[in-house]
């Protein structure tokens, strides 16, 4: 079967930055994705198009194509440290969640501790960066079909 829009695919990825360095993988457990629903980068999601079970391909995606936005520098806060729970880490590099005053959480980036102050990227951390997925189709199928539980 030719893979189109509308498809189920479920695959394997593992996520490169530029310089090679691993950033992200699928794990043990493959990703189900409905082609054209956009729940990926359109750029990613078209990729799909075409290909068959079994195939293992390369996406390079350029920082230009804004996949994950375009960086902004004002998505960096600076925030007291009281602000932050006795349960976080506060450590260059932790990832801390917040709720917004909707209920919807939001993820942000420590990116220096001061004294008092804590400042804290909110950017997408893939977003102004090249990067590529190596993907492994293991299964797909139309819409409707049944989905098959043995693809590997």
């Amino acid at each position: 079967m030719t893979i189109a829009r509308g498809d189920t695919v479920i695959f394997h990825y593992r996520l490169y930055l530029a310089d090679g360095a691993e950033v992200e993988t699928s794990g043990v457990e493959p990703v189900t994705l409905v082609v054209g629903r956009g729940e990926l980068p359109a750029s990613i999601e078209s990729s799909f198009v075409g290909k068959r079970t079994g195939e293992c391909f390369e996406v390079a995606v350029s920082a230009r194509e804004e996949a994950f936005g375009s960086y902004d520098p004002r998505n960096r806060q600076v925030l007291p440290a009281g602000e932050f729970s006795t349960t976080s880490l506060l450590e260059k590099g932790a990832l801390v969640e917040f709720e917004l005053p909707t209920g919807e959480a939001v993820a942000g980036r420590i990116i220096a501790v001061a004294d008092d102050d804590v400042t804290v990227d909110f950017n997408h951390p893939l977003s102004g960066r090249d990067f590529r997925y190596q993907i492994e189709i293991l299964a797909a199928h139309p819409p409707g079909a049944e989905q098959q539980a043995n693809y590997g």
